[in-house]
């Protein structure tokens, strides 16, 4: 199987999404930002519910107090304020390129959607599973049935 990919449906967005072996690590989202939206949608339903708890509520009527407290006090300026008019000077703009990858390619040719590697036999349905390999002096030594002390 060292020429093979697996096919899966993103767990967001639905689409067929194709990963070479070297690229899976147990995915179940797109190359494109569906992780990032379900992790921040997993951090907030996290805070939601630490928010609920005993000591969520404690530490955010603490947060507040010490928020009002700040607020009491009077502000000290030790910093010269901004100039009035802004510079002239031009700055570079950088344009991150982003690599979509698209797994059928301009040819025909499926390709992986996170590298973009393509030329597979087989497309799995599941996961590889990796065999850990018992050392030899675990393995019981002897015919089978006999235990040797």
């Amino acid at each position: 199987m060292e020429n093979s990919a697996r096919l899966y449906h993103c767990a967001h967005c639905r689409r067929q999404v194709i990963v070479c072996r070297h690229c899976d690590r147990g995915q179940i989202y797109c190359a494109s930002r569906c992780a990032q939206i379900r992790r921040r949608e997993s951090l907030r339903a996290a805070a939601k519910r630490y928010r609920q708890t005993h000591r969520g509520k404690l530490n955010s009527a603490l947060r507040q107090q010490r928020y009002r407290q700040r607020l009491r006090q009077p502000q000290k300026v030790t910093h010269h304020r901004s100039p009035l008019t802004p510079p002239r000077d031009l700055l570079t703009s950088t344009v991150k390129k982003t690599r979509r990858r698209i797994a059928v390619a301009k040819n025909q040719e499926i390709s992986c959607h996170f590298c973009g590697h393509s030329g597979w036999i087989f497309l799995r349905l599941d996961f590889l599973r990796r065999f850990s390999q018992v050392s030899a002096s675990a393995q019981p030594q002897g015919p089978p049935g006999c235990t040797s002390l």
